[in-house]
């Protein structure tokens, strides 16, 4: 039943994604740490949300903060592609001319921009997110993401995973709060 109901909730999402510019339920959602967000961003340091790649609603709670007048800078990984798992580091000719500016599309309804972590690694796009913070926006980005200079190992639902410690550098970097951000 969680294979199912993990399987149900990625179409849901999916559908949801491509359905565009939709007003969300967030005047019936139950809503958790927004003053986190606030009480950030009073600081002026911006913001680093951490989201996850695997559990709950991803994209609804970006939709939710928009209408709550917080634009989000969405950063994924080179080889984000709406959801769906894709083996390296690199696209198909199709899911390069197709479905990745379809997916980006999507997205764009509800996060203010999007930037992507370069297939080779590099650091190239950490000054771009130094500034964003120095300029106190709202970052999100995936905290079980499986790209990284250093990855730690860590038990994970009875497994072990890696989960990169940049956004963490980043935060102690800039004085930006890291929250996680969860959507059930």
């Amino acid at each position: 039943s969680i294979v199912r109901g993990s399987m149900h909730g990625v179409w849901v999402q999916l559908f949801r994604l491509v359905a565009g510019p939709v007003r969300s339920d967030s005047d019936k959602s139950e809503i958790h740490g927004l003053d986190r967000i606030s009480t950030s961003r009073a600081r002026g340091r911006g913001v680093i949300l951490w989201e996850t790649n695997g559990l709950g609603a991803r994209w609804a709670p970006k939709r939710i903060l928009l209408e709550r007048g917080y634009a989000v800078h969405q950063v994924h990984g080179s080889n984000h592609m709406g959801g769906f798992l894709v083996q390296g580091k690199t696209h198909s000719l199709l899911q390069r001319l197709f479905f990745r500016p379809l997916f980006n599309r999507c997205e764009a309804y509800f996060v203010d921009s999007l930037s992507f972590v370069p297939p080779d690694d590099s650091l190239a796009f950490v000054p771009e997110l130094m500034e964003r913070l120095l300029r106190n926006e709202i970052i999100c980005i995936s905290g079980d993401g499986e790209m990284g200079q250093r990855l730690l190992s860590l038990p994970f639902l009875g497994a072990h995973a890696g989960f990169s410690t940049g956004m963490v550098s980043l935060a102690k970097l800039s004085g930006a709060d890291l929250l996680p951000m969860f959507c059930i």
